[in-house]
């Protein structure tokens, strides 16, 4: 299943493009304090994820008699992860590094030294990961470097290539399980909680490989796969570049996702969905071209999906 990344920033975007209309007219009343979080709020990121499970067992509801629903849950001791061992006891409680904030807490910990020149003089901290970029304000994510060092770093002549441990996954995961659990206990009725090392066990009796859709049998206690595993696409139109109200609705006739039937002079007779549409033509997704550029003219649309694109 493919998530898009952008929720958050598209919230921050929503909002100052709504700030900025209310306070071009004066006489619109003021709009603050009148906020208030129902009991069942979840972040917008967080709650997108979980949605998307909902929306794509409703479609395959059309289709299929979905009788029962078993949900793997995990659990991640995440201080345990920072620590790389087991605490115990107080442990939890105790800090890993001095310091109030993210600067001296780095410098503390790399003993007040430059990590490419060892100097002990004008010392700054550096994200390695960027926060525009994803990074965040963990100590795993800095390191202390003089004010040359740093300058050059961002210049592109020195490259940090420290191997960051990222927590973003598991706390993710860990987020809105009873939420989901409650939502599919109202519309499918019969739910069932399972856990990770019950699922690796299963999947090992079973001598299947490694990975999701293994796992999903694995809970099911099948040994084979008698479909094609599938990528489930939520459709969304696309922005264009440097205009963030503008989409990108449809060209010439033809929509993202589409399925089309081509036909090629040297490749004959093609079919695939659209994967852009180019002014030179259509790039779709074909058995051997993930981006195979066909002419409008030679194109034929054969079938347009709704809200969610399964592809193969």
């Amino acid at each position: 299943m493919k998530l898009r990344q952008d929720v958050s920033r598209k919230v921050k975007e929503r909002a100052m493009y709504r700030r900025n209309r209310r306070s071009r007219l004066r006489y619109r009343p003021a709009r603050f304090l009148n906020r208030r979080r129902t009991k069942d709020w979840l972040p917008p990121s967080i709650r997108y994820r979980k949605e998307v499970v909902l929306r794509v067992l409703n479609d395959l509801k059309k289709f299929l008699n979905i009788t029962k629903v078993i949900i793997e849950q995990v659990k991640f001791d995440i201080s345990s992860i920072v620590a790389g061992r087991k605490l115990t006891g107080t442990e939890y409680q105790q800090k890993r590094y001095e310091g109030k904030s993210f600067r001296e807490k780095v410098l503390k910990r790399d003993s007040y030294t430059c990590q490419i020149c060892e100097s002990r003089e004008n010392l700054e901290a550096h994200h390695i990961i960027p926060r525009s970029r994803g990074g965040t304000n963990c100590i795993e994510n800095g390191i202390t470097l003089c004010k040359e060092c740093h300058r050059a770093v961002h210049e592109g002549k020195i490259r940090i290539t420290a191997n960051v441990l990222s927590l973003k996954a598991p706390s993710v995961v860990q987020q809105g399980k009873l939420w989901l659990y409650r939502k599919l206990k109202g519309q499918f009725g019969k739910v069932e909680i399972t856990f990770g090392y019950l699922t690796k066990k299963k999947r090992e009796e079973l001598g299947l490989p490694k990975d999701h859709y293994a796992d999903a049998c694995a809970m099911l206690n099948c040994n084979r796969i008698v479909s094609p595993v599938y990528l489930v696409i939520p459709r969304r139109r696309r922005p264009e570049i440097n205009h963030p109200t503008k989409k990108h609705d449809e060209y010439r006739g033809f929509r993202h996702f589409d399925l089309v039937v081509a036909y090629h002079r040297t490749k004959g007779k093609l079919i695939g969905c659209v994967r852009s549409l180019k002014k030179s033509g259509l790039a779709i997704r074909t058995k051997f071209s993930d981006n195979f550029v066909v002419g409008y003219t030679k194109s034929k649309l054969l079938w347009r999906p709704g809200g969610l694109v399964y592809v193969l």
